[in-house]
């Protein structure tokens, strides 16, 4: 944005609060890790669609063998009130657009407090944003799991690009 000398701008910006540039922190997430290869799991929060988070498929036979869910908990920057959120799928780290998470699980916490699961969705594997919204669930929220569910096929490994929790900050 280019302003040229006393200009009023009113605009509405939307603030990545899971950003782990933002100040948010990385708290918890299932087996494998693939950091050393890149694709590990702070590549779901890091603002680019160019990396993500790298993961084995439920039932993989190679990798981990680990068969628990694929989960991550990420603390926001600050307890903040969000509107909505966004996941985008594709394949990372060399993997196809079958890996690509398809059906996910959003949790939301607040500073103390139990899980209020906001429900599940389904995104398509092109590295578009999805967004989506809840009823419940998204008033001062500290905390947010991610569980990857499905992938779009692919037997070997299960990938998200990215993920977003948006918080509106209002500039004058």
């Amino acid at each position: 944005l280019v302003v040229n000398g006393a200009e009023t701008v009113n605009r509405t910006m939307v603030r990545d609060w899971a950003a782990i540039e933002g100040g948010a922190k990385l708290k918890d997430f299932s087996p494998p890790n693939y950091s050393k290869y890149g694709c590990g799991p702070d590549g779901a929060f890091d603002n680019s669609l160019d990396t993500g988070w790298g993961s084995d498929a439920v039932g993989s036979d190679t990798g981990s063998n680990y068969t628990g869910t694929r989960k991550i908990t990420v603390k926001l920057a600050k307890v903040v009130d969000i509107t909505s959120f966004a996941v985008a799928s594709g394949g990372t780290c060399g993997d196809g657009p079958r890996a690509g998470v398809k059906k996910f699980r959003i949790e939301t916490r607040g500073k103390n407090g139990g899980w209020v699961n906001l429900g599940t969705g389904s995104v398509a594997a092109n590295g578009v944003f999805a967004v989506f919204t809840s009823n419940i669930g998204m008033k001062d929220v500290l905390y947010v799991r991610f569980t990857m569910l499905t992938n779009h096929g692919d037997p070997l490994f299960m990938d998200a690009l990215e993920t977003n929790y948006n918080g509106i900050i209002v500039c004058d």
